[in-house]
């Protein structure tokens, strides 16, 4: 029997209910006599048995001891061919690209990695920059080290690009399967406002890249940035794409920010409305045009990827930290981790040790699992719902499923 109603979230939803378990992830649809019926633990039971209950949060810690796969974030440099006006990289670091030293480093500490903990499986590595692409040789160089460490010590691996587009892909597109790249792009007009250059038409040179990228094994996918300005052109930038770029795997509209040190473009648009709009409209014009859902409400209870064993952003400078989302620090340089890789735990001991459910403020919240606990790039901690509003996108997601199209939401599949 259910002990306590305050881990269901009941949602109206037409002249019935939503019925969303926050410990298990289970949705149902429920009439107005069986919520009565819930409330006093008069369901049926296997109904009941469906929801659980909080004891079930519990039972998770182990998840925080049995990851099999580990994140290498590499900064191939600083340096970048766009002058994009809300970058937050502008002005933070001094111009600077990857030695080779570093990347020897680099290749040395994951070989350590998979040599001392044998749990170890599946390699994340994301090459960022600046732009990564103005160093394509040394990408090309590094992926190939990289695969052929990967084959020796029969582990799993995918690459995450982040990049602006600018520069052809076909020659790693071809070269390398098991590649995942996420170009940035928005609507013409406001693409070239904010993410522009001097000396060519960057919108254009990008979707005539994407382009050849028609036969792509890999998998291509699109960031748009939201703001005030592009928000109702969203529809048209989504058909653009469909009837341009083939081969897009997927269009994401994420929250445009505004950073503090960073004054030459603010958005206007609010967090909250972005959220909302991102459940309901966005969600509505991709599936109609036929591209998948990527995000989703969190069904299990698992650490921030900048906490997990291992993970770590190694700088062009070969300084590391754990995540973008981390201020850069000259603390620990890969030549000494990849000498020790406990130096990692030691000298980010507050983040690889945190485990919410240890947490005074965390491990008694209703709302742990889709939080994740305490985020340290969050301004406020308890603000999970950046990039959805947790009850607006439970009601699209069941609107859908309603209609035979729970498929499109990949994300919430795969949970």
């Amino acid at each position: 029997m259910i002990n306590s109603m305050e881990h269901l979230l009941i949602i109206p939803f037409e002249s019935l209910f939503i019925v969303f378990n926050r410990t298990n992830g289970a949705i149902s649809l429920l009439t107005p006599q069986e919520i009565n019926m819930l409330k006093e633990n008069t369901c049926k039971t296997d109904l009941l048995q469906s929801f659980g209950d909080k004891s079930f949060v519990r039972e998770n810690v182990s998840l925080y001891k049995e990851y099999d796969n580990f994140l290498v974030t590499i900064e191939l440099s600083t340096l970048c061919n766009l002058a994009c006006l809300y970058c937050y990289q502008d002005k933070i670091y001094v111009r600077e690209e990857i030695e080779e030293n570093v990347i020897n480093a680099i290749l040395v500490y994951i070989e350590e990695v998979f040599l001392t903990e044998k749990r170890i499986n599946y390699l994340v590595i994301g090459l960022i920059g600046g732009e990564p692409m103005l160093h394509k040789d040394v990408a090309l160089s590094l992926i190939e080290k990289i695969v052929c460490l990967c084959h020796q010590y029969g582990k799993l691996y995918t690459f995450h690009i982040d990049t602006n587009g600018t520069i052809p892909l076909e020659e790693i597109d071809e070269r390398f399967d098991n590649v995942k790249f996420s170009v940035s792009l928005s609507e013409q007009k406001d693409h070239n406002a904010l993410r522009g250059s001097s000396n060519f038409n960057s919108f254009q040179q990008i979707v005539e890249n994407l382009r050849k990228l028609k036969n792509s094994k890999n998998r291509l996918g699109i960031r748009c940035n939201v703001n005030h300005n592009n928000i109702n052109s969203f529809g048209e930038f989504v058909i653009y794409v469909k009837e341009n770029i083939p081969n897009v795997y997927n269009i994401d509209p994420m929250f445009l920010d505004n950073y503090d040190k960073n004054k030459l473009f603010t958005n206007k648009l609010s967090q909250k409305e972005f959220s909302k709009w991102n459940s309901t409209t966005a969600i509505d014009i991709l599936i109609e045009n036929g591209f998948i859902i990527t995000g989703g409400v969190s069904s299990v209870l698992q650490l921030c990827a900048a906490y997990q064993p291992y993970s770590c952003k190694v700088h062009a400078s070969g300084f590391v930290t754990l995540c973008d989302g981390m201020e850069y620090k000259e603390q620990l340089h890969i030549n000494e981790l990849s000498k020790d890789i406990t130096l990692l735990e030691k000298c980010f001991l507050e983040y690889k040790n945190y485990n919410p459910l240890n947490s005074q403020k965390c491990a008694t919240c209703k709302e742990i699992i889709q939080c994740q606990g305490e985020i340290f790039c969050r301004k406020n901690y308890c603000n999970y719902q950046k990039r959805y509003n947790e009850i607006e996108f439970i009601k699209t997601y069941v609107k859908y499923v309603l209609m035979g199209k729970a498929d499109y939401f990949v994300w919430m599949s795969d949970e």
